[in-house]
């Protein structure tokens, strides 16, 4: 009997000893509602779906020169501000994509202009760069630039043709 009593009050003390410890470690991850929020919590801000980001491109492009899948390079050229904070700053860098080409072309010598076929490119800008590093996805709103709908011309595209596009989901960004 007198071992039993021992080995349980070995028992307790082992508990009780795990217990407080675990304890310890659990208020100490968890914040004091008397005390002020410390700064190594992460702020975040949500760019909410539709958001829309001003954008130019920063190279020239030619549906002579271009084929479906080269990637297209833009830079942001205002701000994108939510909740009176830049969550998108002018100067980052987007991608969008090349989806169709279509080179002009003459059937005929003398044709009428139905019987002719325009130049046109049309691209999808797909991600933009947030403050935080992160990429953020953009709609897959189809951009068509057309050019020329006579003879052999080609749709030329040139640097700072500015194209919008919106933030495709609620996206978080860390502060």
């Amino acid at each position: 009997m007198k071992k039993s009593i021992i080995v349980f009050a070995h028992c307790l003390l082992f508990i009780i000893t795990f217990a407080s410890n675990v304890s310890a470690k659990v208020s100490s991850n968890c914040p004091n509602p008397k005390e002020p929020m410390t700064t190594n919590m992460v702020n975040s801000i949500i760019i909410p779906a539709s958001t829309s980001v001003s954008l130019k491109l920063i190279e020239a492009i030619s549906s002579e020169e271009v084929e479906i899948g080269n990637t297209v390079y833009l830079q942001v050229y205002r701000n994108v501000v939510v909740r009176n904070t830049v969550v998108i700053s002018a100067g980052s860098f987007a991608e969008g994509r090349v989806t169709k080409v279509k080179k002009a072309y003459n059937t005929c010598g003398e044709c009428t202009s139905s019987q002719n076929q325009c130049s046109m490119i049309e691209i999808i800008v797909e991600t933009v760069q947030a403050v935080d590093g992160s990429s953020i996805n953009l709609n897959g709103m189809p951009h068509r630039l057309k050019g020329q709908c006579s003879g052999m011309g080609s749709t030329s595209v040139e640097i700072g043709t500015r194209i919008s596009a919106r933030v495709l989901d609620n996206t978080p960004i860390y502060l």
